[in-house]
């Protein structure tokens, strides 16, 4: 599968990975202001964003693209970093392909099994909407709102709405995703130890890393930094870009 992936200055390459629902579209302002100093690569991964929809859907299949993306476009060593499920792939690239990744980063998740009930009734809610009922976007926002009582995961949301010949389509391959959705909430992929350098970096003001992830993460990441960004949540390059931006720059 060839990847989607919005490409950003030039230097030492840097590859971006986003989370569940997301695309490269939300790394772009964050990327064009880290392409001063890298080459940035923000990839689409599959069933998101403009890459290719896949029936194939979990842990392997995701790091396999972006081995292959690499390979691709002849990239060597490249720094790592991703965001919720893009960190988790990084981990799991970084664990088995131990010789190809310079220093990498992880964002705001850790390596462990997460609740999904969230994530389903997101599902559950979008699947909920016939888009093909609908003649406007306003009118599709004004239900989903209702549905989710939550502005800013709406309009995140939303970002993957796309119009194509006056029908209303998702980016993201929602079938899929909902058949898949446990596949990617458990910690199978982190097997082994790695002595990379890499960062870990937490949001104030998200629940998704706590005290007793530290210790799971020095477990397969010897050689392991931490640090947590303020003012931020689970969205923190979106949230505090600019801290973000500079503990990325130090730590690279």
């Amino acid at each position: 599968m060839k990847l989607f992936s919005r490409v950003y200055g030039s230097g030492k390459d840097i590859i971006i990975i986003h989370g569940l629902f997301g695309m490269s579209d939300n790394w772009a302002t964050f990327a064009k202001r880290l392409s001063q100093k890298f080459k940035v690569h923000c990839v689409d991964i599959r069933n998101h964003g403009n890459s290719p929809h896949s029936n194939f859907f979990d842990y392997d299949f995701i790091s396999e693209d972006i081995i292959n993306y690499i390979n691709q476009n002849s990239i060597y060593k490249p720094h790592m970093l991703g965001h919720s499920l893009g960190g988790k792939i990084v981990m799991k690239l970084v664990l088995e392909k131990k010789n190809i990744f310079d220093k990498s980063i992880v964002i705001d998740i850790a390596p462990k099994e997460y609740d999904i009930s969230f994530h389903q009734f997101l599902l559950e809610k979008i699947s909920k909407l016939r888009l093909e009922n609908y003649t406007s976007r306003n009118q599709i926002e004004s239900d989903l709102l209702k549905s989710l009582k939550n502005k800013a995961i709406t309009q995140f949301i939303l970002k993957n709405l796309k119009r194509d010949n006056e029908r209303f389509l998702w980016r993201f391959n929602l079938s899929v995703l909902k058949d898949n959705l446990k596949k990617i909430s458990h910690a199978n992929f982190c097997k082994g130890v790695s002595g990379i350098d890499i960062m870990f970096v937490k949001g104030e003001n998200s629940d998704y890393i706590d005290s007793k992830d530290l210790n799971r993460i020095r477990n397969h990441f010897s050689n392991s930094k931490f640090c947590e960004i303020s003012n931020a949540g689970h969205w923190v390059h979106a949230e505090n870009p600019s801290d973000l931006y500079d503990e990325i720059i130090s730590f690279l």
